[in-house]
């Protein structure tokens, strides 16, 4: 073989060395680049819908409302239905009520003041104090709501409606670190305790 063919022959292999070399080093960061975007927190839309029950926990220390018989109490609670990305669904909440000039207020406790136990079961633990909602499934994730202020209709004797507003303020699973906002709706039974449900509408980012 002549030199200069042979001279080519090597120069082929140099190149083809080259750019198999270059393509291992470029094909591992286009996956980093994937896998980068797939990690993003994206905003979603979010529903949920469910079937609970409450407990009456008065509030025994604050006494009876002035020119009433009403004692303030706590109402927490809980039951199953479906969320978005979820699909069946269970939750616990807590909620405080009281009369005050305005007639009957309810604000947002802490849910693990009584289902402590329950979450760490479900494997949820390390709760803030200001969650007062958590929404979770059987496969480790959830979510947990933060609320606002109530706002109460009585309907009937045997039917009274609230709604509000909520934020996310985070969870865990896939719902690690979530954020976003809904709105409220439900109503109870104030003369049973099993008779009652509420859901939420809105956005969550995860």
């Amino acid at each position: 073989m002549k030199p200069s063919s042979l001279l080519l022959s090597g120069v082929s292999v140099v190149l083809f060395a080259c750019l198999v070399a270059c393509n291992k080093e470029v094909q591992p960061a286009s996956q980093r680049a994937v896998e980068i975007k797939s990690s993003e927190m994206v905003w979603r839309p979010y529903k949920d819908t469910f079937d609970t029950y409450y407990i009456v926990k008065p509030d025994f220390e604050n006494g009876a409302a002035p020119e009433t018989n009403f004692l303030p109490a706590w109402f927490p609670g809980g039951g199953e239905g479906n969320a978005t990305h979820m699909g069946k669904a269970y939750c616990y909440f807590n909620q405080y009520t009281s009369f005050g000039p305005g007639g009957l207020g309810s604000v947002p406790a802490p849910v693990s003041m009584f289902f402590e136990t329950e979450l760490a079961s479900a494997g949820i633990t390390d709760v803030p104090f200001y969650v007062n909602n958590i929404t979770y499934d059987k496969k480790g994730n959830s979510i947990w709501f933060q609320g606002g202020q109530a706002t109460t209709v009585i309907v009937s004797e045997t039917r009274i409606n609230f709604n509000g507003k909520g934020t996310i303020v985070g969870g865990t699973g896939k719902f690690k670190n979530a954020t976003g906002s809904v709105v409220l709706y439900g109503y109870f039974n104030p003369q049973d305790p099993s008779d009652a449900g509420f859901g939420t509408d809105g956005t969550i980012r995860y």
